[in-house]
C-alpha cells in the first residue's frame, strides 16, 4: 500500500497535473481537423520541432525561422483550410487575442499584422496563418507595394450594392439545425468544453397545460378556485363525452381527407400564382375556401419537390459528364457527387403562364459541402426553374449556383 502510494504521489503533484493538462490538450480531439501532408498541422501536432509561443485550444503560435525581423511571429488556427473564409468563427476569434499578447510581449512600437489569401496573394504554406512582423525601421521587417487604382464613383457604387447584396443574403440566410446543434453539445460535453451559448437558443414548447398555469399566475386568489374547479370540471366531462366527439371527428375528417387525396392526384391543376394577378382579384373577390386553399398548398408542395428532384437529377449528371461539371467538383474539393448533400426548398415563386395552362415553378435549395477544402467548399443555393404543364409534365428551364463568397454564379448547362 506504501509503495502504491508512493506511485501515485508524483501523479498527483501541480506540476505534473498541467504538464498532463498541456499534453492532453496538444493531442485532442481538435487534431480531427488538420490533415497529414501540411506543415502547420505537423507542427501543431508536434511531429515538426518550432519555437512555440503560445498554445491554446483553437490556436497554435510559434517564431517564424525565416523572419522579416526581429520577433516575426506567426499565429495558426488548429484547423486546417487554404482560406480564411473557410476557418470556422470560434476559430478566427482566438487568433487576435494571441497576436495583441505577442505584439505587447515583444514590445514591438510599429508591427504589421499580415494574412495572405492564395499564391496570388503571396500565401506560401495552403493553411491560414497570420504574421505578426515588427517594423523598427523603413529597411527591415514588411515592404508593402500600394498601387492605387483611380476608379469611377459609379463602378465603386456598383461594387458597393453586389457585396451589399450578398452580405445581406450571407447574413438573412442563417440556418440552425437542432440535430447537429445538440450532437455539437454532446461533443463538448464529452470532451469537457465550454458551452456555447450563443449558438442556439431553447425555447420551452408551448403545451396545453401551460396556458392554466399562466392564468393562475397571473390571476387573484378568488379567481384560482373557479379557474380550477371549472377545468376538472371540464376534465371529468371530457371522460364521458370524449369517445363519442372522437369517433365523429374521426370519422369526417377521413371522409373529408379521402375526398382531397382523390383531387390532389390532379395537383397541377390547382398551382396558383405566388402574387396573383390584379384581374384574378378582381373576378374573384371571394376569399377561397379551406379546401381550394390545402389543395393549392399540396399542388405548390409537389411541384418544388419534382423541379428539385430534377435539378438535382441535371446537377448530378453535370458533375459527372461534362467537362466543366468535373472542374466545378474539383473547386468544391470532391471527387463525387454523392458527398454534397441536397437541402430542401427553403423559397419558391409559382408564375401562371398561357391563361392557367403552364406555370413557371422556381425552387431555391441549398447545397451542402461542410467538409470540403476547396475554394468553393462550404454550401452555395441551387436556383432552379421550370415549365410545369399538363399532365404534371415538368420542362426544365435553368439551373445556377450561387454564394456569397464566390465572384459571380455558376450557370449550369442543360444541353
Amino acid at each position: 500500500m506504501t509503495h502504491l502510494f508512493r506511485l501515485t504521489t508524483h501523479f498527483i503533484k501541480p506540476t505534473t497535473l498541467q504538464f498532463y493538462k498541456q499534453r492532453a490538450m496538444s493531442t485532442s480531439a481538435t487534431h480531427n481537423h488538420l490533415t497529414d501532408d501540411c506543415i502547420f498541422c505537423k507542427i501543431i501536432r508536434k511531429e515538426i520541432p518550432s519555437f512555440k509561443l503560445i498554445e491554446t485550444e483553437k490556436s497554435y503560435a510559434f517564431m517564424d525561422i525565416e523572419p522579416l525581423s526581429e520577433g516575426h511571429s506567426l499565429v495558426i488556427p488548429k484547423y486546417h483550410a487554404e482560406f480564411m473564409h473557410q476557418v470556422p468563427d470560434e476559430y478566427l476569434a482566438d487568433v487576435m487575442p494571441i497576436a495583441k499578447k505577442i505584439a505587447a510581449a515583444g514590445g514591438f512600437a510599429q508591427y504589421n499584422v499580415l494574412q495572405n489569401n492564395g499564391p496570388l496573394a503571396n500565401q506560401a504554406v495552403p493553411h491560414v496563418h497570420f504574421h505578426v512582423i515588427p517594423k523598427p525601421d523603413k529597411e527591415t521587417g514588411l515592404g508593402v507595394r500600394w498601387n492605387v487604382q483611380k476608379k469611377p464613383m459609379d463602378e465603386i457604387k456598383a461594387m458597393y450594392e453586389r457585396m451589399k447584396e450578398k452580405l445581406s443574403l450571407q447574413l438573412n440566410q442563417k440556418r440552425v439545425y437542432p440535430l447537429a446543434f445538440q450532437h455539437q453539445l454532446k461533443q463538448q460535453q464529452r470532451h469537457g468544453l465550454p458551452l456555447s451559448q450563443t449558438t442556439m437558443v431553447q425555447r420551452r414548447p408551448l403545451s396545453i397545460w401551460t396556458i392554466p398555469k399562466i392564468i393562475l399566475a397571473t390571476q387573484g386568489k378568488k379567481s384560482r378556485g373557479l379557474i380550477l374547479g371549472t377545468l376538472g370540471a371540464a376534465t371529468f366531462l371530457s371522460s364521458f363525452l370524449g369517445p363519442v366527439v372522437w369517433v365523429t371527428v374521426g370519422g369526417a375528417a377521413s371522409l373529408a381527407s379521402w375526398r382531397l387525396f382523390r383531387k390532389a392526384k390532379s395537383w397541377w391543376n390547382y398551382l396558383t400564382p405566388s402574387k396573383p394577378d390584379v384581374d384574378t382579384i378582381s373576378n374573384n373577390s371571394q376569399e377561397p375556401s379551406f379546401a381550394q386553399a390545402l389543395l393549392s398548398r399540396i399542388g405548390t408542395h409537389h411541384a418544388e419537390e419534382l423541379v428539385r428532384t430534377e435539378a438535382i437529377k441535371s446537377l448530378k449528371s453535370y458533375f459527372e459528364t461534362s467537362s466543366k461539371g468535373k472542374q466545378v467538383l474539383e473547386e468544391f474539393g470532391l471527387d463525387h457527387p454523392r458527398d454534397l448533400v441536397w437541402e430542401d426548398v427553403h423559397r419558391s415563386e409559382t408564375v401562371r403562364l398561357d391563361g392557367g395552362k403552364k406555370h413557371r415553378v422556381s425552387v431555391n435549395f441549398w447545397l451542402e459541402d461542410q467538409a470540403s477544402k476547396g475554394p468553393k467548399g462550404g454550401s452555395c443555393e441551387v436556383i432552379a426553374s421550370a415549365l410545369v404543364s399538363g399532365q404534371g409534365n415538368i420542362d426544365l428551364e435553368q439551373v445556377k449556383l450561387s454564394s456569397p463568397d464566390w465572384h459571380e454564379d455558376e450557370v449550369i448547362s442543360l444541353a
